[in-house]
């Protein structure tokens, strides 16, 4: 019989798995576990190991007591804009090389805006 931990924890995973537009398949792969047991989470028969349940909080940027309804407040990162989270979650599925790669590019872009602004001061 599942415990109420799990119970809470199914609800809030599935809402962020398809809020975030992952299959099954797409989440067990970046969570390092097989899609029947995203399955059996969503379903409310278990939790995941307390390794997973970290790696879960982390990718969604929420808490582990959030997931498990222990505290009410989910978002670590609440005061960034949807794009900004969206950002944060894609940047989260890169591996290291890819994200040495996309601050590479951020910082291209940020140091082209201040020539701009530089130049349009002038």
């Amino acid at each position: 019989m599942p415990n109420e931990y799990a119970k809470v924890f199914a609800l809030k995973f599935r809402q962020l798995r398809t809020d975030c537009k992952k299959t099954q398949d797409e989440i067990a792969e970046i969570l390092d576990v097989t899609q029947q047991t995203v399955q059996i989470w969503e379903k409310g028969e278990h939790t995941p190991k307390i390794a997973t349940l970290v790696k879960v909080a982390r990718h969604f940027n929420v808490t582990v007591d959030w997931l498990l309804g222990i505290d009410s407040s989910p978002q670590i990162i609440e005061k960034y804009s949807d794009n900004e989270k969206y950002l944060i979650s894609l940047y989260r599925q890169l591996n290291i090389d890819d994200k040495d790669v996309f601050v590479g590019f951020i910082n291209v872009m940020l140091l082209k805006n201040k020539e701009k602004e530089t130049s349009s001061a002038s």
